[in-house]
């Protein structure tokens, strides 16, 4: 069986500065190539030709849409016509 040690041990990786969490490290990797990404693509659409405009745009969409969260719909955030009549 394993230990609770060893499994904190695996998803935590050590480095110069110390042990971070394997998933926290993943997702600032992510979240930086992600936003240089899109700098290069504002400014190759700010500069570049005009030959290759809808490469970066489709890029830098693919890369927002990369960034934002998805669409959640909770059930406090739902007012039904019922509730609204009555107050």
């Amino acid at each position: 069986m394993d230990s609770p040690q060893l499994s904190t041990v695996s998803r935590a990786w050590l480095t110069a500065c110390g042990k971070f969490p394997k998933e926290e490290v993943v997702y600032f990797s992510q979240v930086i190539v992600v936003l240089i990404v899109v700098i290069a693509c504002i400014v190759n659409l700010s500069f570049g030709d005009a030959k290759n405009d809808t490469l970066w745009s489709s890029m830098l969409s693919g890369c927002v849409c990369y960034l934002l969260p998805a669409p959640k719909i909770g059930k406090k955030d739902v007012a039904f016509l019922s509730d609204a009549t009555q107050q």
